[in-house]
């Protein structure tokens, strides 16, 4: 992603509607930590997680699959590897299309222009 591109996301992102709602997909220590900020800071939180019927956090809703409505932002905090953030990028593309949603992810340590390839709207990880 270049400068440019990035730049345009923060543009597109800050000129239209607040977000409101976030869907994480990941409910380890991080995951738990940003869905209770998230919540704090009064959005509408959802966790994907393959575990969501041992899960609860108040005011946080728990699903196993992608619902049919995209988020605001969705953002990964899947382990850290490129082809597992990847697929989970496509997947969510694949089931909202071109919703007007963001891509968030909590990579410490991969470069984002190697997470944007293959996507059908780079220009929406943030």
């Amino acid at each position: 992603m270049t400068t440019t591109t990035a730049t345009t996301a923060r543009q597109q992102a800050s000129s239209t509607k607040p977000i409101t709602s976030a869907l994480i997909r990941g409910y380890g220590l991080m995951g738990k930590a940003v869905a209770g900020i998230f919540k704090a800071g009064g959005l509408e939180v959802t966790v994907q997680s393959g575990r969501a019927a041992e899960l609860s956090q108040p005011g946080v809703k728990f699903v196993a699959e992608l619902p049919d409505s995209a988020p605001d932002l969705f953002l990964e905090l899947v382990p850290e590897d490129l082809e597992t953030k990847r697929a989970v990028f496509r997947e969510a593309e694949a089931k909202w299309g071109d919703a007007p949603f963001l891509l968030g992810t909590g990579t410490s340590g991969l470069d984002l222009n190697d997470l944007a390839k293959g996507l059908r709207r780079p220009e929406r990880l943030v």
